[in-house]
Order: structure tokens, then sequence, then C-alpha cells
């Protein structure tokens, strides 16, 4: 933000207004016109509006941290059909197959184009060894069977 001003009005609408921010932003005042305004947090009022281009807030201190992607979850599926969220790398396979406590944690690349096997990451249920594979889905040659004897999909 580029202003010229060094000093900030208090906002007249310190109290409770849902459009301005709490804190220090610059913005517009239909009495002030433009410029920078202040709303103190610790007040009554508590101005709760969002940042945004009309009202940018400013900032003194360390930046937040970014907000983090929510935890990726998995789950064992066996049907007639496929994995709505496939897994599409073979290190989430492994993962998956660890977070789920798979019998087989360790998958075993699968680069076939089998119409009786899943693309994504899968294993045999019906094999006692339960072997776990991962067929690539960006391949531009991968299986495109169901989940009949087992997928590993995200949630």
């Amino acid at each position: 933000v580029s202003t010229q001003s060094t000093w900030a009005a208090v906002d007249p609408r310190n109290n409770g207004y849902s459009a301005n921010p709490t804190g220090c932003y610059s913005g517009w005042d239909n009495t002030l016109g433009t410029g920078l305004f202040w709303n103190d947090p610790t007040s009554s009022g508590k101005n709760r509006g969002p940042c945004r281009s009309s009202d940018r807030c400013l900032c003194r201190g360390a930046p937040t941290a970014a907000p983090t992607e929510p935890p990726v979850t998995w789950r064992s599926v066996v049907s007639s059909t496929r994995c709505a969220n496939p897994i599409l790398t073979f290190e989430e396979c492994r993962e998956a197959a660890q977070a789920l406590e798979l019998v087989d944690t360790s998958p075993t690349r699968d680069n076939g184009s089998a119409t009786n096997k899943p693309t994504g990451c899968y294993y045999n249920r019906r094999s006692s060894a339960r072997t776990l594979y991962f067929n690539d889905p960006n391949n531009s040659v991968h299986n495109t069977g169901s989940c009949a004897s087992g997928c590993v999909c995200r949630e």
C-alpha cells in the first residue's frame, strides 16, 4: 500500500460495523475520505470486517503462517466401481498403505494395461500376501478395471 499519510484517523464507525476491519487499514470513509484508519481491537466496538481491496489491512510484526492443507485421508475400497479420487503417485500409495496398516506397505509398480485390474493404488485381497501395487493413472497406458479385489483411494 502506497500512501503519503503518516497518521491514522480513528475510524468513526468503530462500533461493530461488519464492513471495516479491525486494526490499521487503508481505506475510504464517507466523512473523512481516503486515508489510514484505526479500529482498536481492544475496544468494545470491535469492527469485524474482512481485509479486501477497498480496505487494505496494514500489519506490523511477523507475517502469519499460510493456511495449511487439510490432512489427506484414505480408505480401502472393495467395489465393482473405481476410486472417485484415485491415488496419483507411488509415494502416496506407500503413505496410504502405512496409514491404513495394510499387510503390504511397499507397492510394486504395475506398468500394465489390464482390464481386470484398477488404476492407482490397489491390492489383491484374495491373496494371502495381499501384495500392494501402483498403476500410474497419469501414464498413457494404464489399467482400466474396477476395485473388485481392493483399492486404496483418497477420501
